[in-house]
């Protein structure tokens, strides 16, 4: 990783993973690493700007249970279709050199990356961009839309009560 992040020109690092764990109710032993944004002083970004990671030591299926029960919603959610992630001017170009290098993929059209998703086939978009309306951000970064895709959902439809674009979840199909 931080290879990459110097190799896209990113004053971006993470720290070293840091162990964490847990005994679960049926007394089995579940651990991982845990791998966070550094954050040096004078950083013009903050922890929940970029992604952290997390890296499981035991098998996954221990810490993440993927039974039906776990995973399916009643709203017929299937996954991210997208995410905007808005930032303030001054950091859009560190953000966007910085999300070429964690998600391995090039910026597709300015502040969008296509990653592969994580379950089935397709990609989830990821957009990194300033928002029209500055005061949105509130001193560096904020979630907007969020787009959750299922098949045959039909059309769009909201999923919060929420306000257009800036923290809004969506539900439409693949």
């Amino acid at each position: 990783m931080t290879r990459r992040l110097e190799e896209k020109g990113s004053e971006v690092r993470y720290e070293k993973p840091v162990e964490g764990g847990r005994k679960r109710p049926d007394d089995v032993d579940v651990k991982w690493e845990v791998t966070f944004l550094s954050l040096p002083d004078g950083a013009s970004y903050q922890r929940g700007t970029l992604p952290f990671f997390c890296h499981d030591v035991t098998p996954r299926e221990l810490r993440v249970p993927c039974a039906d029960a776990n995973v399916v919603h009643p709203s017929g959610a299937q996954g991210v279709k997208s995410l905007t992630i808005y930032v303030t001017e001054d950091l859009v170009q560190e953000l966007r050199k910085a999300y070429s290098a964690v998600t391995g993929v090039e910026e597709k059209s300015e502040g969008a990356f296509e990653v592969p998703s994580l379950y089935g086939d397709g990609t989830t978009t990821i957009y990194v961009k300033v928002p029209k309306d500055e005061g949105v951000t509130r001193g560096g970064l904020v979630l907007g839309e969020l787009v959750l895709w299922g098949e045959g959902v039909g059309e769009r439809k909201t999923l919060d009560v929420g306000n257009e674009g800036v923290g809004a979840i969506y539900l439409e199909s693949r």
